[in-house]
């Protein structure tokens, strides 16, 4: 009776045992697992999480959320290296203390580093608009009542060999769009449908095309072509900047001409943006372009009605990511960088 006893108390114990040893490894590979997958990206979590807290508590007039919760929001930093050992330095790409720069190796041949590069901005593109609430999420102070609050998702370079070099394929916005027309996500939607909010490539450069047009009959701005500017890093980094604009003050703000600004005294010298030209098949509400001693530099501005229809959302747009540029955007305030 005793042996029994004895043998159903080994079973026992081997089977309890067996089970929390079954226990603890699954909680180690559950830990290992979350910090693998949760390293991937951890500053998009902090960002994205810091903006769904500031857009969601907010009862009452003096809305708190937005005025008071901080965003949590680290600005990328990607250094495009083709020539091992080399770094970003002279695009202004560093690492500091608290925010290391992430290195991307790309082909040295510059026809195939030209797909990799415009790859590498289109999802930096989609995963700032993914982070900051794909416009859905009001992120703006609630004091800010006129102004173009601005958050740098991603600044971006190339290694120093190659901007001393000069060896860095030129990326035309169009050459951006089409690629953004292509790449799908996990959902099976472009990436330009989910940045733009357009089912259609063609609807976006006719809705370019046609707001283009008022532009450069407007006096104002000064500018004589909107097609020349593309995406060079020989010339230095470039950022990719999400806005906010409180509604009905975006032509209020846009524009101003500074003297003295780049080569040219008096150039137009702003960000030059224009209403939606109605009965386009578009949810867009009005596109820009950041012009820079009369020049426009970068990609368009294009924006859309927030969730509530009490601001603006500027969809990410890669400026250059220079004192000018980021004065002609009239930021009032801005968050991320250098």
């Amino acid at each position: 009776m005793k042996n029994n006893f004895m043998k159903k108390r080994g079973v026992i114990d081997n089977f309890t045992l067996i089970v929390i040893t079954a226990l603890v490894s699954f909680v180690i590979l559950f830990i290992f697992v979350y910090n693998a997958f949760a390293s991937i990206d951890s500053d998009y979590d902090a960002c994205h999480q810091s903006v769904i807290q500031r857009s969601t508590f907010n009862f009452g007039p003096g809305e708190p959320g937005r005025e008071y919760i901080p965003l949590n929001c680290r600005t990328q930093k990607l250094c495009l290296q083709a020539n091992k050992g080399e770094g970003c330095e002279t695009s202004g790409v560093v690492s500091t203390k608290d925010n290391a720069v992430k290195k991307i190796g790309i082909s040295s041949k510059p026809q195939k580093s030209k797909g990799e590069i415009i790859s590498q901005i289109a999802d930096s593109m989609y995963r700032c608009h993914s982070m900051m609430g794909e416009g859905k999420l009001n992120f703006m102070p609630h004091s800010l009542k006129e102004g173009n609050y601005c958050i740098v998702c991603t600044k971006i370079g190339v290694d120093d060999k190659i901007k001393n070099t000069k060896s860095a394929p030129k990326i035309t916005q169009e050459e951006l769009y089409n690629y953004l027309d292509e790449r799908e996500d996990n959902k099976g939607d472009s990436y330009l449908k989910q940045i733009y909010k357009v089912d259609k490539l063609d609807d976006l450069k006719l809705y370019s095309d046609q707001t283009g047009e008022k532009i450069l009959g407007d006096d104002r701005f000064k500018i004589s072509d909107l097609k020349s500017n593309s995406i060079d890093l020989n010339s230095g980094s470039y950022a990719i900047v999400v806005q906010q604009i409180p509604k009905g003050t975006a032509s209020s703000f846009t524009w101003a001409t500074v003297s003295g600004v780049g080569t040219t005294v008096g150039a137009g010298y702003g960000l030059a943006w224009i209403a939606s030209v109605t009965g386009l098949a578009v949810t867009l509400t009005g596109v820009g372009f950041v012009v820079v001693a009369g020049v426009v530099v970068g990609t368009a501005v294009f924006t859309y009605s927030g969730a509530n229809d009490d601001y603006e959302y500027a969809a990410p747009t890669v400026v250059p990511y220079d004192a000018d540029t980021l004065k002609a955007l009239k930021c009032t305030d801005l968050e991320g960088a250098p």
